[in-house]
């Protein structure tokens, strides 16, 4: 459920990566051995939305505003 606080975000990711997200997701949802903190009918939602933001956050911390270093596209 959105609030003012949250907002959507939307990737193109190659499938195979976005089915390793999807694959951890449920293995963390099988760790956490859910007890009603997450609704049941988004959990997988919620699981990738903590990966994700875990994985961003970490990079972002780790490459300061003026640590700057674009990806080499293949043309």
């Amino acid at each position: 459920i959105l609030s003012e606080d949250l907002t959507t975000m939307t990737f193109v990711v190659p499938v195979d990566f976005a089915q390793r997200v999807e694959v951890h997701g449920f293995r963390v949802i099988e760790a956490m051995r859910i007890d009603g903190d997450l609704l049941p009918d988004n959990q997988l939602m919620q699981v990738m939305s903590f990966i994700i933001q875990t994985a961003l956050g970490t990079y972002l911390d780790q490459h300061p505003d003026d640590d700057v270093h674009p990806p080499e596209i293949a043309g």
